[in-house]
């Protein structure tokens, strides 16, 4: 059995992971991952990602594998898309 304060950690992460970009929103010249629109987009899409993985772990049905693989890799991947839009308008601005 797993630790509760593992299994409240491990939903603080995910919760943290997932609503982040909502905050990361700036001006509208920014790179298109932190623009205000984008960035409450992203934030929205990976909190339902983190909602679906909630609900089947609630619900203990067989498709709790897929949906956190699916959460945690768009988990991964929107950090990538922001550093490298932003490397890529900072490189292209000088």
């Amino acid at each position: 059995m797993v630790p509760d304060l593992f299994v409240k950690a491990r939903r603080r992460r995910n919760l943290t992971f997932g609503a982040w970009p909502l905050l990361a929103g700036r001006s509208a010249t920014d790179p298109w991952p932190v623009r205000p629109a984008v960035s409450v987009t992203g934030g929205a899409v990976l909190l339902g990602l983190v909602g679906w993985f909630f609900g089947e772990l609630a619900a203990d049905t067989g498709r709790v594998g897929v949906s956190e693989r699916v959460a945690a890799a768009a988990q991964s991947l929107w950090p990538l898309a922001v550093a490298w839009a932003s490397w890529g308008s900072r490189r292209w601005r000088r």
